[in-house]
Parts: C-alpha cells; structure tokens; sequence
C-alpha cells in the first residue's frame, strides 16, 4: 500500500483519507477474487496502480461536477461582484498574431487590428465567427469592443464543470452594461461543452444585477445581439 501511495499523484488527498482508500480498495479485490496474500497483488503492481489511479480520477471529476452544478443553484454564493468583471483597462494585450484582412474595423478596443481573427479560411470562405465581429463592430449600442484572447493571464474567463472559457467578444455598451459573445458554429452548438458554457454565461450575466449580458449566437443569427443591447440596461454609465 506504501508503494502505491507513493507512486499515485495525489496532492490534493491528505494522507489519511489516501490510505484509507487505497485499504479499502485492496481489500475489496482480495475479497472479490479470493485473493489471501497481498504478495500477489504486488505481483501485478504497475496495472494496480494505473486502474486506481483512474479511478481516482473519476472520483475528483464527479466531485468537479457536483460543486458546479452547485454553483449554478438560484441559492449559491456565486455573485458578479461589480462592473469591472470585466475591466478593458487592466487587460494587457498581448495577441500572438494580429488580423490583417480588408475590413476596417472601427469600434476594437486595442485598434484596426483585432488579436487572432481571421477574415478568411484556407479554402477562401469568411468564417461566421469574423462575421459576428463585423456585426458588433456596426452596433450602435456597442461603444468599443475586443477579441478577447484565449489563455492570456489578463483575458476575461468563465469557469465550467473542467475548465476556463474565454468567450470570443467583449463589449463595452454606450448604457454602461459590458455584453460577452460567444460565437458557436452549427454543428457545436447542440454540444454538452456548448450547453455547458451557455449555462454558465447566463448565471453570470443573471446575479450581475443588470449590468452583464451573455449572448451564444449561432448560424449567423445576429438578432440575438440586437435583441440583448437593446433591452433596458442598468444604465450605469463608465
């Protein structure tokens, strides 16, 4: 048990709930398999410890998912504390490439030149996710906006049930409201991971009192856009 404990990851499990586990699970393959002496358990030490491992796995992600869906209880301290959940002026931006297409835009926070936007594919097509820039760049409502970066310490992100996520637009709207796009193609949108992170934006923008907005859009169906900026805001103003 010694050997197994030292050679299974597991910095998050104090020592004692560790062993107990590891007890219990060796206990129940002897009991299983009629098994008297630990020895031959040994025997069979790599694969021993690669299924407990997994197991513990399994174990931390049903945890991760029970304390997310937690959190996205009506009764959960989960709270937007202010407006500067999301803050343009503390964002360092810091692309790793910058778009070079033939549209102007106007309205980019950081300038013409969004961080990591493409105008066009390989195959000559302008991807939708482009389109939904160009979109919110023409919005009267939107005073500035910018692409948000994936992965950047400064980026505006959203926890899910795994992981991070950066949605793709951040906008600063002329009523004071700040408004998250996150751009789903078709054929991800019906996606549990989609699903997922549609969840998460609407509790955050729903406990922000007013002053965050979440839209998912998809199939170039920008009128949910429209329709969000153009229902009464807070009117905080900046």
């Amino acid at each position: 048990m010694a050997w197994l404990d030292r050679h299974i990851d597991h910095q998050d499990i104090s020592v004692g709930e560790s062993a107990e586990f590891l007890r219990k699970v060796l206990r129940g393959l002897m009991a299983k398999f009629a098994i008297a002496d630990l020895s031959v358990l040994a025997l069979d030490r790599f694969r021993l410890r690669d299924e407990i491992d997994a197991r513990i796995w399994q174990h931390r992600d049903a945890e991760r998912k029970a304390a997310f869906q937690g959190f996205l209880l009506p009764d959960s301290v989960l709270t937007v504390s202010d407006e500067r959940a999301i803050n343009f002026k503390t964002m360092i931006y810091e692309p790793s490439w910058l778009y070079e297409g033939g549209f102007q835009f106007k309205k980019h926070y950081f300038g013409p030149k969004p961080g990591e936007l493409r105008e066009s594919t390989p195959g000559g097509e302008t991807p939708e996710e482009f389109r939904c820039a160009q979109f919110i760049d023409g919005l009267p409502d939107v005073r500035f906006w910018v692409r948000n970066l994936a992965r950047k310490a400064t980026s505006f992100r959203l926890q899910t049930s795994k992981d991070w996520f950066y949605p793709d637009f951040l906008c600063q709207l002329t009523d004071g409201r700040v408004l998250a796009v996150e751009y789903k193609g078709k054929h991800l949108y019906d996606g549990i991971d989609s699903e997922e992170k549609r969840a998460v934006g609407a509790v955050w923008a729903s406990r922000s009192g007013g002053r965050c907005l979440f839209v998912m859009p998809t199939e170039g169906g920008f009128s949910s856009l429209t329709k969000a900026v153009s229902a009464q805001g807070a009117g905080l103003g900046v």
